[in-house]
């Protein structure tokens, strides 16, 4: 009966463990995504001081949490991550906003990839 037991608690522990992984992914990715989606509307309207800082909020978020994030995420996908940070930067130094938008929303679907790719689905169980 004693070997059940430690059986049941080692799997309520790694259900507990990767749901809370899931919920503070999520909410990382949704707040850099949010700031990103501040500083794209400001990008647009060619507010490049009010891009910038949304931007650099974004980034600082990101920086915040790179720690955490290099230990439960692929450093693949993390690299791709920073990769699409620095690009969306270099244009917003251009004042391209037409790249800016482009290059961010590319950073967007990278930080709903990181998302998904931490859910507890059976997809990624397996």
């Amino acid at each position: 009966m004693k070997p059940f037991f430690i059986a049941c608690l080692i799997l309520v522990s790694l259900f507990t463990a990767g749901t809370m992984n899931q919920r503070t992914v999520s909410n990382i990715s949704d707040s850099i995504r949010t700031q990103l989606d501040a500083s794209q509307t400001a990008a647009q309207q060619e507010q490049w001081e009010t891009a910038a800082r949304a931007f650099s909020q974004a980034d600082e978020t990101w920086q915040e949490h790179e720690a955490y994030l290099h230990v439960v995420i692929e450093h693949d996908e993390i690299d791709e991550a920073e990769a699409l940070f620095a690009e969306v930067d270099q244009y917003a130094r251009q004042h391209d906003s037409d790249k800016y938008c482009t290059s961010a929303e590319r950073l967007c679907t990278q930080l709903d990839h990181l998302k998904e790719s931490q859910q507890l689905s059976i997809k990624n169980i397996l």
